[in-house]
C-alpha cells in the first residue's frame, strides 16, 4: 500500500473542523479529534484521519486556556 509507512503531523487552528473538512473530502477517519493532554497552559487535541495514498495524517491543535485560567491553575498547584 503506497503511503503506508507514512505519518504526517499538521498543526491547525481548529482541529474538529479541519477533521471533518477532510472527511467531506474523502479522508478516511481513524479517530475524531479528542483531548489527548492537558498541560498547565493549554491542552493538546489530536484526530487521525488516512489520505487517498494511504498515509496517515495526525492534525494537532493547542488550545490555550484563558490567562486568568492559567494563573488559577498555577495557584492551585503551589
Amino acid at each position: 500500500m503506497a503511503g503506508a509507512n507514512s505519518i504526517l503531523y499538521f498543526k491547525v487552528s481548529d482541529v474538529v473542523a479541519a477533521h471533518a473538512a477532510l472527511v467531506r473530502k474523502g479522508a478516511v477517519n481513524e479517530r475524531t479529534p479528542q483531548r489527548t493532554a492537558k498541560l498547565p497552559d493549554h491542552e493538546l487535541w489530536i484526530g487521525f484521519l488516512r489520505d487517498p495514498d494511504g498515509n496517515r495524517v495526525v492534525l494537532m491543535e493547542e488550545k490555550r486556556q484563558p490567562r486568568s485560567q492559567v494563573n488559577l491553575n498555577a495557584a492551585g498547584a503551589l
